[in-house]
């Protein structure tokens, strides 16, 4: 039994000069990335999903060994959830996600906050992000916010709000749509081939 150091597991020249065998990981970070790497070296990759592992893992314990055993624990078992390893150009999409959702998120917590902020100051706006330019334009207006110090913050989160409106990710019009919808719904469709044939395999113990 080989019991390497952290370090080792990061370098690919490791997994290099080992027998080739069967490796189970939990889908978490750089998982799939992993899962990549090591088929390309010739291994036969499976991830876990953590919702599998999470009730071996012993109480009181967590640590890289604890882990281990657990997956190992979980993965022959009849009822184990596999994940579809994904290829780059997935990972780049759902990456694209993430970005979106997140720069919406933040558009919204700063549309949310400029509008506190103003109202308390007796300016309100009418919905939509794109109202909220006439909160900062109030600050022009003879009726001013007072003291100054409220159009200070007003102003600032406005340009952090214009900022995320107008980037990149955000400015292009709907990312999710269009070209990239033919790639993720082929994920969807074959994930559940993905997971039998990984329950298979593993019944069968290969």
């Amino acid at each position: 039994m080989i019991t390497p150091h952290r370090s080792q597991l990061c370098q690919p020249s490791f997994f290099e000069q080992q027998p080739r065998c069967t490796v189970v990981m939990e889908a978490c970070g750089a998982a799939h990335h992993w899962a990549r790497v090591l088929s390309g070296l010739g291994y036969e990759v499976k991830l876990i999903a953590p919702e599998a592992v999470r009730p071996f893992v012993k109480w009181g314990k967590k640590n890289d060994g604890v882990d281990a055993a657990a997956i190992c624990a979980a993965a022959p078992r009849p009822d184990a959830t596999f994940v579809a390893v994904k290829s780059l150009e997935q990972q780049g999409v759902l990456a694209l996600r993430s970005a979106r959702a997140l720069l919406v998120k933040q558009q919204t917590m700063l549309a949310n906050a400029i509008r506190g902020l103003a109202t308390e100051f007796g300016f309100v706006a009418p919905q939509g992000t794109d109202k909220l330019v006439l909160l900062r334009a109030c600050g022009a207006s003879p009726r001013r916010y007072k003291p100054r110090h409220g159009e200070t913050a007003v102003s600032g989160l406005g340009e952090a709000g214009s900022v995320l409106q107008g980037s990149a990710v955000h400015g292009r019009g709907d990312p999710l749509g269009g070209p990239l919808v033919p790639v993720v719904r082929p994920v969807a469709e074959t994930a559940g081939c993905a997971i039998q044939a990984a329950k298979g395999r593993l019944a069968g113990g290969h």
